[in-house]
């Protein structure tokens, strides 16, 4: 069984003598942003007009272990534009379309698995459609709340482990919340669709897919999917923190392992990643017609589209009027946010820490536009053509809290 600590600020710099230099004006925002929401790590890189000019570890990666740069963390719901990006790349090979339909007989997705549909409207569903989170599933009035998260009792009427593919079998036998494209409704089980897309389609498993036609080419080894348990967590993964005051606090071996099944998450929310790694694929999908580039501008403008129903997302990002881009992402013990802006300015930031609360978010918005605005006036090396030092794998260590001997 694991167990681990989670401890306060001022008590994980007061047990061990970590060194960090914090001397920008950046580092002075980052930390007391760290320190006004009681998180106990998290790292940024900085990009501008394709270069990684600024990175910054913070805080720990563990009890003992001082935050690098090279660290993974869970991105949550940055592994949207991920797939979103991957499902583009098969629309410009011309292998689907955004308009195809994915279930029914002549759908995509025409499996005997799916075959068994309640609700005719599903099979209007198409591929933009959930890329613009407009499939018909609303996580905020279903009686069916948000699947992804409800694995225990969809494995109990499925009579098997809820893996990606099962969920889906489970909610093509219940209604739609809304007409395929009448609204915009968030929907991670959407984007658990289109992995399966994604792997019926190529062949191939969707980290494969993603490995092979997105990490690969940009030279990102380290990025893999995450697993459910901490016993089974990656060589260099932070370990990931919890409020005190919150219940599911007091049992700290589940959570937040173990806590949801981040496996079958994969293509909505199920990444592990650094922040160069993320710096990089912000790069490569810009659309500026680089050899490097990962999409072509013709399908960068079409992503950053904004949709009939939502004019603040496009397929896989959020988007506004003056031509920014960016994401966040959000589970128990972890968020998360990119964002490009239409100047060639952008960043990325990870923390092993979530208050899950709308004004952390609002908080963190505005940090990175600060953040950014320093990045005007500093130098422009390429951090992106440093190779950085072999680093050793996290070694975690196990605290067992008195008060649960």
């Amino acid at each position: 069984m694991c167990f681990f600590v989670v401890l306060s600020w001022s008590a994980l710099y007061a047990q061990k003598n970590v060194k960090q230099s914090f001397d920008s004006q950046i580092d002075t925002e980052v930390l007391q942003f760290m320190k006004d929401w009681n998180l106990q790590g998290g790292s940024l890189a900085l990009i501008k007009n394709g270069r990684l000019v600024y990175r910054q570890a913070y805080g720990t990666a563990d009890v003992a272990i001082p935050m690098q740069p090279d660290h993974l963390f869970r991105i949550a719901s940055l592994s949207k534009p991920i797939t979103a990006i991957a499902v583009l790349k098969l629309v410009e090979s011309k292998q689907i379309g955004l308009e195809d339909k994915v279930f029914g007989d002549t759908g995509i997705l025409n499996d005997e698995t799916y075959l068994r549909i309640n609700d005719r409207r599903i099979k209007d569903i198409t591929v933009k459609n959930l890329l613009q989170h407009t499939a018909g599933w609303d996580r905020n009035k279903s009686a069916e709340g948000d699947p992804m998260f409800e694995e225990d009792r969809i494995a109990k009427s499925m009579g098997k482990p809820a893996d990606s593919n099962t969920i889906i079998e489970y909610m093509l036998t219940k209604k739609l919340d809304f007409d395929p494209g009448e609204k915009f409704a968030y929907s991670n089980f959407g984007y658990n669709v289109l992995g399966r897309i994604i792997e019926k389609v190529s062949g191939l498993t969707y980290a494969e897919y993603v490995q092979k036609n997105i990490l690969d080419p940009l030279e990102i080894t380290d990025m893999v999917l995450a697993k459910n348990q901490f016993c089974d967590k990656r060589p260099r993964e932070v370990v990931y923190h919890v409020n005190q005051k919150e219940p599911f606090a007091q049992n700290p071996e589940h959570f937040p392992y173990g806590a949801f099944n981040i496996e079958a998450m994969d293509s909505h929310g199920g990444w592990l990643a650094s922040t160069t790694d993320l710096a990089k694929i912000l790069v490569a999908s810009a659309g500026w017609g680089t050899q490097r580039d990962l999409i072509s501008p013709q399908t960068y403008e079409a992503m950053v589209a904004p949709g009939a129903t939502n004019k603040n997302y496009g397929l896989g990002w959020c988007v506004n009027p003056e031509g920014n881009r960016w994401h966040t992402g959000s589970l128990i013990g972890a968020s998360a946010m990119m964002v490009q802006l239409k100047n060639g300015l952008g960043g990325v930031v990870l923390f092993n820490g979530n208050p899950l609360t709308g004004e952390y978010f609002q908080s963190l918005d505005k940090m990175m536009w600060m953040a950014m605005r320093e990045v005007k006036d500093l130098p422009s090396p390429d951090l992106f053509l440093e190779s950085a030092a072999p680093e050793e794998p996290l070694k975690t260590e196990l605290k067992i809290a008195s008060d649960l001997l």
